[in-house]
């Protein structure tokens, strides 16, 4: 079938696809509790009947657009998994707690909040990496706000607008770099037009962070039984040294420097790989698990029931494994968006 010859469907035939999605998850995902790959390769495959039926694309190249959309795609879907490997050798390493220890130690509850927009703003910034700042420095301080009493809706909030802001401020951001590519314009110059919508944005965000830290509601009292059960657990757990920031200080340098973000990436989990033999006492097979499968209090001789169950709630994540869920909900959401592209149901597809 070639373009051509190929027919064009009316828009509405084009929004089907679309309002059966958004009925198929809703039913599905939101009240039936199913999963939502299986439901988005239900759409998927419901969209490629449909234009095989009105004549517009063909299980073949529907397929071929699900491929190519992977292909563009395939540096970002990879970073998942390194920010994987980043937060299980982190927690290996002590890297993580131990700024979950001293944010616990030193940080005001009142200014949480502020602290913790501009810290992810700042790592953003230097990484490119929304998802990355949120996945690491965010979740020592979700772990951080969690000991300080501070509401963590509210501090998840003041994590991602951070992380969000950075990004989108940053040279090194994937999607700033597609945004100015497809625009055709220079990258700084977007950058800079960006500026002008997003500076005010984050002057709101710290003006609400600052008074939204001193109401009772979303900073309760600080339980320093608890405080100290989680501090105290980390120094029993951990050998806290200054160089275990080492694999912070190689993605923040590296890329500052330009360099290409998953090598960055790779770079720092050798680093927390190798301080974690060296001052955790743990071994190369240790790591090799904690990079794949998570991070357990075993990987360091302990057993998790001499730990209290707070604290590995905080430490027992990350690894490969732990982000595969996310990749094969972007892999089935590839194959429903190839089949709408390739059968016009899409406006890019859109004469005009």
């Amino acid at each position: 079938m070639t373009d051509a010859k190929k027919k064009v469907p009316s828009i509405w035939i084009s929004i089907l696809p679309m309002i059966v999605m958004a009925v198929v998850l809703a039913v599905g995902f939101g009240v039936l509790g199913f999963a939502a790959e299986n439901l988005l390769i239900i759409c998927a495959f419901f969209t490629i009947i449909l234009a095989r039926v009105c004549g517009t694309a063909t299980w073949a190249e529907c397929a071929e657009a699900a491929s190519d959309k992977v292909k563009k795609a395939f540096i970002a879907i990879f970073i998942f998994v390194f920010v994987g490997m980043i937060i299980g050798t982190w927690m290996l390493s002590g890297t993580i707690p131990m700024m979950l220890y001293y944010g616990l130690k030193w940080m005001d509850p009142n200014m949480f909040l502020v602290s913790a927009f501009l810290l992810t703003s700042l790592v953003s910034l230097c990484t490119g990496t929304s998802f990355g700042s949120v996945g690491t420095v965010g979740l020592a301080l979700i772990g951080v706000a969690q000991g300080l009493g501070v509401n963590l809706a509210v501090a998840a909030g003041a994590i991602i607008s951070g992380a969000y802001v950075g990004d989108k401020m940053s040279p090194l951001s994937d999607t700033s770099n597609l945004e100015a590519a497809v625009a055709d314009v220079n990258l700084f110059k977007h950058i800079y037009h960006m500026l002008w919508t997003t500076l005010p944005a984050a002057g709101v965000c710290l003006v609400v962070y600052f008074f939204a830290g001193q109401h009772s509601s979303i900073v309760s009292e600080v339980n320093l039984d608890s405080v100290n059960e989680i501090t105290n657990g980390l120094a029993g757990i951990y050998h806290f040294n200054v160089l275990l920031l080492l694999p912070l200080v190689v993605v923040l340098v590296g890329s500052a420097m330009g360099k290409p973000t998953i090598p960055v990436m790779f770079a720092s989990c050798v680093v927390a790989g190798a301080l974690a033999i060296v001052f955790q006492g743990t071994n190369l097979t240790s790591v090799m698990s904690a990079s794949y499968n998570g991070f357990k209090v075993s990987l360091l001789g302990m057993s998790s029931e001499h730990v209290a169950p707070a604290i590995l709630t905080l430490l027992e994540r990350g690894g490969m494994m732990s982000m595969m869920a996310t990749v094969l909900k972007v892999l089935c959401a590839f194959l429903f968006a190839g089949a709408m592209t390739r059968a016009a149901f899409w406006m890019e597809s859109w004469p005009g």
